[in-house]
C-alpha cells in the first residue's frame, strides 16, 4: 500500500510543478492522479459557436490500478461479514486494472466574468470503459463468488450528458474559497451500444450534485502569510441507476463527470463501495481550520472536523436505510493541488463488516470534496 501511496504523491507534484501552454493558447493538457495510474487531459477552445463563452472540445485517456469492495453474498443480498467462510477483512477486496477514454464538447451559456471561465455549461461527452478484476487464488473473494456478468471483466460505452454551474472563487490568498458549483448529469449506456461482447451493461443513471464553501473567519486577513482562518464546506449528491443490468463500476459509485465511490468512502468510516445500491444519496459536511503557513502561502497546515450522511435503497428487495458518520484530524494544503489528510473515523449507527465502528486513522491524497 505504501508504494501506491508514494506513486500518487509523485504524481500530484508533477501535476502541481507546471503547466504546459500558455494561457492563451487554445490547445492545452493536464495530468490527474489516480492511484495508481493517471489520466492525460486534453481541452481545445479554437472553435466559437457563441459570442462571449468558451467552447471546449476535450478528451482524456487514463489508466489505473485499485482496490474496490464488493459488500454482497452470492445470492445479491448485503454482506455483513457473518456470511460463513467468507472472510470479512479479505472477501469482500478485489484488485482492479482500469483503461478508460472519453471524449466530449463543452458549451458555455454564460460566462463568470470574476472567474474568467464558463458559469453555466451543457456538455455531452462519450466514455469507453475497461477493466479487469484480478483473482486471489488463495482467498474466497464475494465478486467472484456469483454469475455476475462483469465479474472478470467488463468493456463498456456511454453517453454522458448534463449542465455545469461553476461560481467557486479559489483565489483567496489564505487558501479560503467560496461560492457554489452544481452539476446535473445522465449517463446512458444500453445494451445495443455494444456492451455485450465483454461483460454486459444496459442501465441508465441520473446524477445530481452540489457543493458550497462558506467563509467564517480571518484573523489577519492583510497578512502575506495565513495566521489562522477557517471555513464550511458543504456537499450533497443524489445518485440513481436502473436498467436491463446495471454494471458493476456504476452500482459502486457516486457518477457525473469524475465519479467516485459510494456509498461506502463518500461516507467516511465505510468500506469503499459498500452499500453500492441503486439509489444512493451522501451529504457531507466540513469544517477547514487554515493554521499558520510554512514559509509560503502555498504550504499550509489545518485541522478538519466532518459529519457525513448517507442514504441506501436497494429498491429491488426491502432493504434501505441512514448512515451516519463523524470525525476529524489534519491536513496538509500543498500549492492548493495536492491535500494531504489524516482522519480519524466514526460511525454513528453501523458497523464495518469486521463489527468495528471506529477507524483509528485514514489517509487520503485530496480532500472529500
Amino acid at each position: 500500500m505504501n508504494k501506491r501511496y508514494f506513486f500518487l504523491a509523485v504524481l500530484c507534484l508533477v501535476t502541481v510543478s507546471g503547466t504546459t501552454q500558455a494561457q492563451e493558447d487554445p490547445l492545452s493538457f493536464d495530468i490527474q492522479p489516480d492511484w495508481i495510474g493517471l489520466t492525460l487531459g486534453l481541452q481545445y477552445k479554437g472553435i466559437t459557436i457563441f459570442p462571449d463563452v468558451d467552447t471546449i472540445i476535450s478528451a482524456g485517456l487514463g489508466g489505473s490500478y485499485d482496490w474496490f469492495g464488493y459488500y454482497r453474498t452470492p445470492a445479491d443480498r448485503p454482506y455483513d461479514g457473518s456470511l460463513s467462510g467468507y472472510d470479512p477483512e479479505v472477501a469482500p477486496v478485489n484488485a482492479r486494472a482500469s483503461l478508460r477514454f472519453t471524449t466530449g464538447i463543452f458549451q458555455g451559456l454564460i460566462w463568470n466574468e470574476r472567474e474568467m471561465h464558463n458559469l453555466l455549461s451543457v456538455f455531452i461527452r462519450y466514455g469507453l470503459l475497461y477493466y479487469y478484476n484480478f483473482k486471489d487464488e488463495n482467498s474466497k473473494q464475494l465478486v467472484f463468488a456469483g454469475s455476475l456478468p462483469d465479474r472478470e471483466q467488463q468493456l463498456q460505452n456511454s453517453l454522458l450528458m448534463g449542465l455545469t454551474w461553476d461560481d467557486v472563487d479559489y483565489t483567496n490568498p489564505h487558501q479560503i474559497p467560496s461560492g457554489t458549483a452544481a452539476e446535473f448529469s445522465l449517463e446512458y449506456g444500453p445494451e445495443w451500444f455494444f456492451n455485450n461482447s465483454l461483460g454486459k451493461a444496459d442501465f441508465y443513471r441520473v446524477n445530481v450534485s452540489v457543493r458550497a464553501f462558506i467563509p467564517l473567519f480571518d484573523l489577519a486577513p492583510d497578512s502575506e502569510l495565513n495566521v489562522v482562518s477557517g471555513y464550511l464546506g458543504a456537499f450533497f449528491a443524489a445518485d440513481y441507476a436502473r436498467g436491463g443490468y446495471i454494471p458493476l463500476n456504476i452500482r459502486e459509485s457516486i457518477g457525473g463527470l469524475e465519479p467516485r465511490k459510494g456509498l461506502g468512502y463518500a461516507v467516511r468510516g465505510l468500506e469503499d463501495c459498500r452499500f453500492d445500491t441503486p439509489l444512493k444519496l451522501v451529504g457531507n459536511l466540513d469544517l477547514r481550520i487554515n493554521l499558520p503557513a510554512l514559509g509560503t502561502r502555498e504550504i499550509m497546515p489545518g485541522l478538519i472536523a466532518f459529519f457525513d450522511c448517507g442514504y441506501y435503497d436497494f429498491i429491488d428487495f426491502d432493504e434501505s436505510g441512514f448512515i451516519f458518520s463523524t470525525g476529524g484530524g489534519l491536513y496538509f494544503s500543498l500549492f492548493r493541488s495536492l491535500h494531504l489528510t489524516f482522519t480519524t473515523q466514526y460511525l454513528l449507527n453501523a458497523t464495518r463488516a469486521t463489527r468495528d465502528k471506529w477507524t483509528p486513522l485514514a489517509f487520503a491524497f485530496m480532500f472529500q470534496f
